[in-house]
């Protein structure tokens, strides 16, 4: 099935984040059911760029009362006062459309399949944010596969990515290609730290592509783009 635009048509752009949600959820499903077996579980991660304020619960007032439900007594809570902030400022978190791939044994990730927001390129603090995220996954052993089908903006996180990681020119995507998947294989050989990238460009009217995804040493399984974009397409009426 042809890729479609999702942000330059009359729905495209009110659809995109369903597509974008269930898209994740349908890799997941695809890997646990067909390709995981018993040693590794795919999970999803999901966020959005409106972050809510986490804080601990606090009251405006402490009880009087200087005794604990059962009667004993308790220290009063002490009072202290923050100063005014230094400075406050605004900052970019990434948004994440994540599936991690877990193993059973050790709960430790093995592997993250990240599909490319629109929040993901539309400003360089965000671009910088998700490229350095994927580098430290890198940085722990853990395989990344990305997939960015965003036509709305044309930043490349791949190349962000391969600035960050030192990689040769010949690593880069030209700059007219902003429609691509890539994976990052993060080994160890001959005492040296290697990245072995796989690279394809993607195009609006053609398939996706499929990728490899390493687990552990040499054991890949492959990412099918194609076949899990088109059953959530289906899904959501976007095809028949």
């Amino acid at each position: 099935m042809p890729l479609l635009d999702h942000f330059r048509t009359k729905t495209g752009p009110v659809r995109w984040p369903s597509v974008h949600a269930a898209w994740g959820g349908e890799i997941m499903r695809r890997l646990n059911t067909n390709w995981l077996g018993e040693r590794y579980v795919a999970m999803e991660r999901l966020t959005v760029s409106e972050h809510t304020e986490i804080d601990i619960a606090t009251y405006d007032t402490f009880p009087s009362d200087s005794h604990g439900s059962n009667g004993t007594a308790v220290a009063a809570l002490p009072t202290w006062t923050v100063s005014a902030p230094t400075i406050t400022y605004p900052t970019t978190f990434p948004e994440l459309n994540e599936i991690q791939i877990v193993s059973e044994d050790s709960g430790r990730i093995v592997a993250a399949i990240e599909l490319v927001s629109k929040g993901n390129k539309d400003r360089p603090s965000s671009r910088q944010a998700f490229a350095a995220k994927c580098v430290d996954y890198l940085g722990q052993g853990v395989c990344v596969v990305l997939i960015d089908v965003v036509t709305e903006r044309k930043a490349n996180l791949h190349n962000e990515i391969a600035r960050m990681t030192d990689a040769p020119i010949e690593a880069m995507l030209p700059d007219d290609v902003s429609l691509y998947a890539a994976s990052y294989r993060p080994t160890t050989r001959e005492l040296d730290f290697q990245i072995d990238l796989w690279t394809v460009p993607c195009a609006i009217g053609q398939p996706l592509p499929t990728m490899p995804l390493r687990l552990t040493g040499d054991t890949f399984i492959p990412i099918e783009f194609e076949s899990t974009y088109v059953n959530v397409c289906r899904l959501l009426r976007l095809i028949r």
